[in-house]
């Protein structure tokens, strides 16, 4: 029997593609940078692999997009997911992990920068699945 459950999206803004040259650097309290896989005006996911994003308060991190020669920096984030997808990669048998930040405390400046980087340097939002408000239970 197939039960209908409702689900709403959590999340607030809608998440737009990146080009594949998209990168996030974290420069404090190690250097680490990966890959942006998709992001909005309250905060970006990317997947990257050497151990973990840590938890902490205050952390900031900067946007590059090496074709255009775009840089962000310095923007503060908190870290909402932070966990392994799988090890892809041939050659490489080091955990890809992705982490999830949200955008915490953006000056109306940084805001304004991101605002003005999406429609620039995206290419379409992202459907979520949990958005369509009716989901199937097969239990």
């Amino acid at each position: 029997m197939s039960e209908t459950i409702k689900t709403y999206d959590r999340r607030k803004n809608r998440r737009f593609k990146v080009p594949p040259d998209a990168f996030m650097v974290i420069k404090q309290p190690k250097f680490k940078m990966g890959q942006i896989v998709d992001m909005s005006v309250g905060g970006l996911s990317f997947c990257y692999t050497e151990g973990s994003i840590p938890p902490i308060d205050n952390l900031k991190v900067d946007i590059l997009l090496a074709d255009d020669g775009y840089y962000l920096d310095q923007i503060p984030v908190n870290v909402v997911s932070d966990f392994v997808i799988g090890v892809n990669y041939p050659f490489n048998e080091k955990p890809v992990k992705r982490c999830s930040v949200k955008f915490n405390g953006l000056s109306d400046a940084k805001l304004e920068q991101i605002s003005t980087l999406i429609p620039k340097h995206t290419s379409g939002y992202i459907l979520d699945r949990r958005s369509s408000g009716l989901h199937q239970n097969y239990s």
